[in-house]
């Protein structure tokens, strides 16, 4: 019974000897624990979060200055360059950022350590590992404290703190903690289609023995099958049948028809919902036409990024701007890149805001991330609409100038 020998073997997985990664899928089983890192090993998981990271990562982080009557950039403040250029000598603005966010869409938090000059400023940002943070309540003093890496306490003027959805207020938790079960679940459909290609077997025949065997000798037909003819590198090899079985053909169930297409993308849509992140932005494409893509921008813009934009910009001003400070400056993201349309819709936005004088050429210049021109910061609006009061005077003037003439 030695004719399919010679292949390395492996643990098979069955009814009366399942291996523990069928007993996942079947069981329904709840409490078992996913860490962060193995939740990226999703490809679902990770296309969102990279995604929201590394979009609001690209966008620029600028910090102004309110002057009552308008803004301005506040490019004299110590800040204005650590938020946009480089928050520290190692790190780049998108490296920091992407970082930041990233720690909070895995792990709940993030944490960032200042480090400060001797006049108060801060000198450089430092992102730090969530996973080595242990925050906790001073009972004496009755302030927070971050325990990092169980060797540093560092107080509370010394972290900024990025905390997602947080059910104390004050440490935030993980999405993927909360959503632990969706992404198991995600995880168990990928393995599933793994261990099917690498150890099913391709074959649509049925053996059929001519004379009845021992147990042992069974299980070394069955044994050896397998070892010869599972996996997908095994696919549509020749079958070497002994004298003594006959053969018998089935029609084998596809993929398609086991469903496991349509269950991974369920876990896709999952994710998605998860994050709020669009089908379309993760390389869905099922339903997406020309007309929603902009819909679809929109969309990722108001219910996505626009929520951990504003986390982060007023943790900028609780935790790095000084109390009379935080009267004056402030950080925003600008999302207007994200919001342009294409060059016809732009166009008309832009020629009804010139007409109508809500925007100036300079500011439209600026939108395009083009340079100034003279005198284009003059506003203009149609000279041929007034006040309704001031019409019905004019007429009032007109028809009096007329009865006294």
């Amino acid at each position: 019974m030695g004719l399919f020998k010679g292949r390395k073997r492996f643990n098979t997985s069955g009814v009366s000897n399942p291996a523990q990664w069928l007993i996942d899928i079947f069981s329904g089983k709840r409490g078992e624990h996913l860490s962060p890192q193995e939740a990226m090993e999703s490809s679902s998981v990770y296309a969102c979060i990279s995604l929201i990271a590394e979009v609001l990562a690209s966008l620029p982080l600028i910090l102004f200055k309110d002057k009552g009557d308008g803004r301005e950039r506040a490019k004299d403040h110590f800040l204005y360059y650590l938020l946009k250029v480089s928050p520290n000598p190692l790190t780049t603005a998108f490296t920091f950022w992407t970082t930041v966010v990233t720690h909070v869409l895995m792990h709940g938090n993030a944490y960032v350590l200042k480090k400060s000059n001797l006049d108060g400023s801060i000198e450089s940002l430092w992102p730090l590992d969530p996973l080595k943070m242990a925050v906790r309540v001073n009972i004496e003093t009755r302030n927070i404290e971050y325990l990092y890496d169980n060797k540093m306490t560092y107080l509370r003027d010394e972290i900024m703190h990025i905390p997602a959805l947080a059910f104390d207020g004050i440490v935030g938790r993980s999405v993927i903690g909360l959503a632990k079960q969706a992404i198991l679940l995600g995880l168990k459909a990928e393995d599933y289609v793994y261990r099917f290609f690498e150890y099913g077997i391709n074959s649509k025949l049925l053996l059929l023995l001519k004379e009845d065997l021992d147990p042992e000798q069974k299980k070394q037909l069955r044994e050896s099958f397998q070892f010869a003819y599972a996996g997908s590198q095994n696919s549509h090899r020749p079958v070497l049948i002994p004298p003594n079985i006959e053969t018998k053909e089935l029609a084998t169930q596809n993929n398609k028809d086991a469903a496991i297409i349509d269950a991974r993308k369920f876990q896709l849509e999952e994710a998605c919902r998860i994050f709020r992140v669009p089908l379309i932005l993760v390389q869905n494409t099922d339903r997406a036409t020309f007309n929603n893509s902009e819909h679809v921008n929109m969309f990722f813009v108001q219910y996505c990024l626009t929520p951990w934009a504003v986390r982060i910009e007023q943790c900028i001003t609780k935790d790095l701007l000084q109390p009379l400070e935080k009267l004056v400056y402030y950080p925003k993201f600008n999302m207007t890149s994200l919001l342009r349309g294409d060059n016809a819709t732009r166009a008309e936005y832009y020629s009804k805001a010139l007409n109508f004088g809500w925007l100036s050429r300079n500011e439209v210049r600026a939108l395009e991330e083009m340079n100034q021109v003279d005198d284009g910061d003059e506003i203009f609006i149609p000279v041929n609409q007034k006040p309704l009061k001031q019409a019905f005077k004019e007429m009032e003037l007109v028809g009096k100038e007329k009865k006294d003439g």
